[in-house]
């Protein structure tokens, strides 16, 4: 964000979709999600731009908790979700349309070769008949 818009250490940042200004104190080497920059911050910065809530404490409202268990997991509130790891990596945005055009990749590879070869046999075939 510092080269490609012009930001520097103490510059204030306002987000969208929030009132809240955030004072840029450092910055870091290629932290990206996906293609968007990433910004850090503490737990309780966290939850004022997220849930409009000033709270001093570092215990946040965490809206994920990772468990792994051999035995399932039994869940208590109807208010939790749980996924296995498959299906919650799933859920990563973009990750299914990045799976589908690596597929896509793949598949037209396989048939550009197979093409390749099939002309590199026809012309083997023709010269050994004339």
């Amino acid at each position: 964000m510092q080269e490609e818009f012009g930001i520097e250490i103490g510059d204030k940042l306002n987000l969208a979709g929030n009132d809240l200004s955030i004072e840029v104190v450092g910055f870091t080497e290629d932290a990206k999600f996906n293609v968007a920059p990433v910004l850090y911050g503490t737990v309780g910065t966290y939850q004022e731009v997220r849930f409009d809530q000033k709270d001093d404490s570092e215990e946040g409202r965490i809206s994920a908790l990772v468990v792994r268990s051999e035995n399932g997991i039994e869940l208590e509130n109807d208010d939790l979700r749980w996924y296995s790891i498959k299906d919650y990596i799933e859920e990563i945005p973009g990750y299914t349309a990045q799976v589908l055009t690596f597929g896509l990749m793949i598949g037209f590879l396989i048939m550009i070769a197979a093409i390749v070869i099939g002309i590199f046999i026809y012309v083997l075939t023709l010269q050994k008949s004339t």
